[in-house]
C-alpha cells in the first residue's frame, strides 16, 4: 500500500460557500443590485408620469422654447376685440 492511498481525499467545497466567502464578489453584488433596482424603479416612475402639454398660443410672450414651462392644463387667453 502506498502513502497516497492512505491520505483522505480533499472534500469538495460547495459552490455557494465558495461564493459567499469571496469578499470582492459580495462587494460587487452589494453595489450592483441596488443600482439596477433603483434604475429600474426610476424608469417605472418616469413611465407613470402623465403626459404634459407645452404652453403655446398665438402671441406667447416666451419666444424661446427653453423658458417654457410644462403644465397640465393651460387656460387659453381670450382674443382681443
Amino acid at each position: 500500500m502506498s502513502e497516497s492511498d492512505d491520505l483522505p481525499k480533499p472534500e469538495r467545497i460547495p459552490f455557494f460557500q465558495r461564493m459567499l466567502e469571496n469578499p470582492f464578489l459580495l462587494l460587487f453584488i452589494g453595489v450592483t443590485m441596488p443600482t439596477v433596482f433603483y434604475i429600474l424603479w426610476g424608469i417605472m416612475e418616469i413611465q407613470s408620469f402623465k403626459r404634459q402639454t407645452w404652453i403655446s398660443w398665438p402671441g406667447n410672450p416666451c419666444a424661446s422654447p427653453l423658458p417654457m414651462l410644462l403644465v397640465r392644463s393651460v387656460r387659453q387667453p381670450e382674443p382681443a376685440l
